[in-house]
Order: C-alpha cells, then structure tokens, then sequence
C-alpha cells in the first residue's frame, strides 16, 4: 500500500465496510472518513485512534500507516494484531487461539 487512504480503503474493503460504517464504529463523522478518503485531511492522532478502535487494531498500527510513528523493527502488522486480539480475549478465548496455532503448526510440519 502506498498511501494511508490506499491502506484505509483496503481495510475497509476486507471488512466489507462503507464509509458509514467505519464513521459510526469508530465514532466520528461520516465527513471526518470522507475527507481522509479524499485527501482533504490527514489523519491525526484522535482519529487515528478512532479508527484502531473500529478496527479492531493497536493504535500503534494505525499511527504507522498514517505516517504519525515509524515503522519499527521487523515484526508485521500481522503479529501486532494477533498480538493485540490475543491479549484482548477472555482467557478461553486465548486458549482456542494458542490450541489452534499450535495444531496448524504441526500439521504444516
């Protein structure tokens, strides 16, 4: 992904999102997204946080897309937001997850 609007409008999409729905889960106007979408505003730190909250992130991954923190080390995106929902879930919830890992893990071997 090239822009931060290019990374939102993928998010979105994978979610099956409109821009009203992201503005209502995260709790911002429908025009605060359509500016963002249309290049008219960047998005800062208020949002950027409003937007991990709709979607399901750590704010710190949605700072980095938004250019408002560098990107750091070489963990992905995707170890951050496993991460983020692992330590988020009930603790059965926690113990699905590391029991399906680990099954995956070993039927790949």
């Amino acid at each position: 992904m090239k822009t931060f609007t290019d990374w939102l409008l993928h998010e979105m999409d994978i979610r099956g999102m409109s821009q009203a729905d992201l503005a209502k889960e995260a709790n911002v106007s429908r025009t605060a997204i359509s500016n963002l979408i249309n290049e008219n505003r960047n998005p800062g730190p208020e949002l950027s946080t409003a937007i991990a909250y709709a979607f399901n992130y750590p704010p710190d991954i949605v700072f980095q897309k938004a250019g408002l923190l560098p990107e750091k080390g070489n963990e992905s995106p995707e170890l951050k937001e496993l991460s983020h929902l692992y330590q988020n879930a009930t603790e059965g919830i926690q113990k699905e997850i590391l029991d399906f890992a680990r099954y995956k893990t070993r039927k790949s071997n």
